[in-house]
This record gives C-alpha cells, sequence and structure tokens, in this order.
C-alpha cells in the first residue's frame, strides 16, 4: 500500500523492551540444550528408570524433531497462511521422509492453524490446542493521521456510524496535537466474528453503557480483502497482524479508570495472555481471559503493560483419520519454542510456557519419544565426564515397531523399544 506511510508508534522505552525480550530468548535458545543434557546427565547417575520431568522432556524434545513419515494435508485461516508455510516447511526440511502439502479446500484437510471456529464440520477432532494469539485491533490508512488515542464511547460512536467525520469535536478533544482532516471515516467491512466478538467481550466489559452485547459492529461480507483498506480515509477492525504487516495507523484505547493508555501491540497481547485460564481434557485445551488475574511481566521486563484483552486464539487442530500421527508430529513442531520464537516477526504471539507444556503433553500422546546417544553428551561442552552417559527415560518407545516413524536433530539420534538400565 504505496500511499500509507509507515508508522513508528513504539516509544523508545518500549523498544528497549522488545529488545531485551528478543535478547532474553536468543539466550535461552543457546542454553536450552547445555540445560537439557545436563538434567539429563543428572537423572541418568541417580537412578536406574527415574521418572523424567515433564519440564526436561520437553526441553529434550525441543533439542530434536519427532518424525513421521507420510503426506499430511494441511490448510489454515488467511492470515495464517505466511506461518502455516514457514512451519511446514521447516518441518519437512527436518523430515525427509515427510510432506506437507497445503490445500486451499480446508475440508480435505487433516491439520488445521486457525480458529476453532473455522475449523471445517469434515474434521472429527482427534486433538486442539492453542498454538499462537492475534488481537482485534482499530487500523487507520490515512496521509494525515499517524495514530490516535480514542476512548470507549467515541469508538463506539464512530463504529456505529453516530461519528462520521474526522475532524468531529470528540476526535479532536482526545487528540489536540492532531491536524484532523475535513474528510468522511470510511468504515470497511473487514473484521471476522471472532475479532468483533474478541473487541465487544473486552470492552463490553469495561464500558457496558457505550458497548452493550447487541452493538452492531461491521463484519467482513465474503467480498473484503486487504484492498479493502486501501483508501485513505478508512477505519476497520483488523487484527494486529494485519495492522502490522499493512502498515496501518493503529488506536490506543483509553479505558474508564485507567491512567494508562491501552496500546495495540504485541507486548500488550502478550500481557493479555498471562491473564488466561485453561480447561485441559485428553484431546483438548480450552482458555478463557480471566480479567481478575493481576497481568504479568513478561520475560526481560519489569513491568506488565496494560493488557489489551481484545485477543484472538489461534488453535492447531488434527483431525481423526489415518494421517493423524502426521498432523500431531507438525502440530508438535509447531509448539517447538524456536517455532514458537518465529511468530513475532509476523505480528503474532507465542503460547505462554504453561499453556505450551500443556498442550504438547496432549499432542505428543501417540509420538516417539527421542533418546539421546551416550556420546552426544559426553562431547558436549557443557557436560564432562570420564565416562560415556547413558539416558533415563521415563517410558519405553516405539520407534524401533514403527517403521514410518524417524527422529532427527543435529545431535545423533537412537530409537529404543526398550527403557534404558
Amino acid at each position: 500500500m504505496s500511499s500509507i506511510n509507515i508508522k513508528f508508534l513504539i516509544s523508545g522505552d518500549r523498544q528497549k523492551t522488545e529488545d531485551n525480550l528478543e535478547n532474553s530468548r536468543n539466550e535461552m535458545k543457546k542454553n536450552r540444550l547445555v540445560a537439557v543434557l545436563a538434567g539429563v546427565a543428572m537423572f541418568s547417575l541417580s537412578a536406574c528408570t527415574p521418572p523424567m520431568p515433564p519440564e526436561v522432556k520437553a526441553q529434550l524434545a525441543d533439542s530434536m524433531i519427532s518424525c513421521v513419515a507420510g503426506t499430511l494435508r494441511a490448510a489454515s485461516d488467511a492470515d495464517l497462511a505466511e506461518v502455516l508455510d514457514q512451519w511446514a516447511a521447516e518441518y519437512q526440511d527436518g523430515c525427509s521422509g515427510s510432506t506437507v502439502e497445503i490445500v486451499d479446500d480446508a475440508a480435505t484437510a487433516e491439520f488445521y492453524l486457525g480458529e476453532s471456529s473455522q475449523v471445517p464440520p469434515s474434521c472429527v477432532v482427534e486433538a486442539q490446542v492453542p498454538i499462537l494469539w492475534d488481537g482485534a485491533t482499530i487500523g487507520i490508512t490515512s496521509e494525515s493521521i499517524d495514530a490516535l488515542v480514542l476512548d470507549t464511547e467515541t469508538l463506539a460512536k464512530i463504529l456505529t456510524g453516530q461519528i462520521t467525520n474526522w475532524n468531529d469535536p470528540q476526535l479532536v478533544k482526545l487528540n489536540p496535537d492532531v491536524e484532523f482532516p475535513d474528510q468522511e471515516i470510511i468504515i470497511a467491512n473487514f473484521a471476522s466474528d471472532d475479532n468483533n466478538t474478541a473487541l465487544v467481550s473486552w470492552l463490553g466489559r469495561v464500558d457496558p453503557e457505550n458497548w452493550p452485547v447487541n452493538i452492531q459492529l461491521p463484519i467482513a461480507d465474503g467480498t473484503s480483502t486487504i484492498d479493502t483498506l486501501a483508501e485513505d480515509g478508512t477505519l476497520a477492525v483488523v487484527p494486529l497482524s494485519t495492522s502490522l504487516s499493512e502498515s496501518l495507523s493503529q488506536v490506543a484505547i483509553k479505558l474508564p479508570g485507567v491512567t494508562e493508555v491501552a496500546q495495540p501491540d504485541s507486548l500488550a497481547v502478550a500481557s493479555a495472555t498471562t491473564q488466561l485460564v485453561s480447561t485441559v481434557t485428553s484431546k483438548k485445551i480450552s482458555v478463557v481471559l480471566d480479567p481478575t488475574i493481576e497481568p504479568q511481566a513478561l520475560a526481560g521486563t519489569d513491568i506488565a503493560p496494560v493488557p489489551w484483552q481484545a485477543i484472538v486464539t489461534k488453535f492447531a487442530t488434527v483431525c481423526a483419520g489415518p494421517n493423524a500421527l502426521e498432523a500431531q508430529a507438525l502440530a508438535r513442531y509447531s509448539l517447538r519454542t524456536d517455532a514458537q520464537g518465529e511468530l513475532d516477526s509476523l505480528g503474532f504471539v507465542s503460547t505462554p510456557e504453561t499453556l505450551r507444556m500443556q498442550a504438547i503433553d496432549i499432542i505428543s500422546v501417540g509420538l516417539p519419544e527421542p533418546s539421546l546417544l551416550p556420546t552426544a553428551a559426553s562431547t558436549s561442552d557443557a557436560i564432562q565426564t570420564d565416562e560415556p552417559m547413558d539416558m533415563a527415560t521415563d517410558e519405553p518407545t516405539d520407534m524401533a515397531t514403527d517403521p514410518d516413524a524417524e527422529l532427527t536433530d543435529d545431535a545423533e539420534v537412537i530409537p529404543t523399544d526398550e527403557p534404558t538400565p
């Protein structure tokens, strides 16, 4: 969109926070295998087959790739196409016998990445776990407006057609430093139902007078494309990922009784994910945001920003059928810390660690468990031993009896169908 100037809305302090987060992630990746091998060494020395703590097991699996040979059909929400492309390509690079065919017809897919409401009826859900988050935000296409702050009342009036011009006195009062054009506000029908629901759920809770549950917001009519947002003067409810990729101006929201405004960025969405409460069954994880939970500061930060609570959960869904195990393997790859770490650059928010561990437990059922050769640990710079180290596992792996399963990794891996003594 050449007519749109890229807007930099993050302050210097906020940018430093994001830099600190990135440095923290890189340091965690660098030290992960060291910590895993140290943990494995400790447990192998303490007993013959002690139970392996879930954290150690998950970190160990993160240093490898569980592969299931075969051809898998996968589909996604339109806004997650790039994420699916990237994860599928990386999974195939690490698994020579695995092929992921990305299909346009979701009804034929055996793996679906996206909102739970978009999973095709033809899919009998074998497993479903939250995999990433997006935010429902307000995006603006304007050559003269870089950024806005709106209170909940004014935003509701714009979206319901009660305020129709950019130079309306209410907008001017809230943004005295902005030179508003005498121009019609064009409301684009771009938002999905889930995005509107997320926005109404949040703002209806904090301002029920102006955001009643039956408020009518513009919604995508099936003909909306990214070009819908191109016209100067347009305002729309859009996913945060779209707002960032299209360099839209964004609207911060002044909440009733809150001094600091809520910023529509990844940090604020991530802050809201720390307020999630999960319900776990043998096959599914559902989540709900509990606004009474105090948001937690993210790694590398001291203070949690005002949470942007209009969040949309995206799921990895495995459909029952002959290729369910292949779909689980792709989902498990998507839950690796390095795969999750790639989401920031694509405008999405990764899975909080507690939820990630819960999702791994569900998705890993039936997948082969990896084992390291003793030499992989004994030759590591992190662990110095005089003798090879045996790795203990808490249950046998069935890789040797499954000709379609394999494991690949930079470290050498061996399958075994018996516990290591």
